[in-house]
Order: structure tokens, then C-alpha cells, then sequence
């Protein structure tokens, strides 16, 4: 799941870089790019950014859908290694991140 949302939004950034790309030729060969420009793809979500409220909370991992979150979370309180869980965040940018206790 989190690799289709990866590969969604490479796609779509590829696309809005040839729209760009078309829309001024000319303005591009006009301006070189520095030889030491690098362009790094980082990938969504890559750190926990939406920790529940309260202290002792740690970060499982995200899912894109909510309900493969709120299963993991179940499993793990199922299984007894935790007392609690939450999913945060999640939408159309971010996918759900996974918190126990």
C-alpha cells in the first residue's frame, strides 16, 4: 500500500515536471543548471509526524488505507504487546501512522 502511494506521487511530480518543462523551452535553454545540482526524491511519510496526544506513545509504522491501520493496531492489542493504540494522520498527502502504549 504504502509502495502504490509512493509511485502515485512519483508519477504525478513526473507529470507536473513535463507540463513545466513544455510550457517555457525557451526559459530553460536560457538558464543552465549548476553541474552539482542533485534532485533527491523523498518519500511520503518518512518520519512520524503526527504523534497522539500524552506521553509513552511509540511509533509502529503507516498504512495508506485507515482500516489496515486500525487492524494492525488491533492485532498488536490482541496479542497483548500493547495496552493501547491509535492511528493519526492520514489523507489525500499522508498516509496513517500507527502509535501503541
Amino acid at each position: 500500500m504504502i509502495l502504490r502511494k509512493a509511485l502515485v506521487s512519483v508519477a504525478l511530480a513526473g507529470t507536473l515536471l513535463g507540463t513545466v518543462g513544455t510550457l517555457a523551452p525557451a526559459a530553460h535553454a536560457a538558464q543552465a543548471a549548476p553541474a552539482t545540482s542533485t534532485v533527491v526524491a523523498a518519500p511520503m511519510d518518512s518520519c512520524p509526524c503526527n504523534p497522539p496526544a500524552g506521553g509513552g506513545w511509540s511509533y509502529i509504522d503507516n498504512y495508506f488505507w485507515h482500516d489496515d491501520c486500525d487492524a494492525a493496531g488491533r492485532r498488536e492489542l490482541n496479542s497483548g504487546h500493547f495496552s493501547e493504540y491509535q492511528c493519526t494522520g492520514g489523507g489525500v498527502w499522508s498516509n496513517y501512522e500507527l502509535w501503541v502504549r
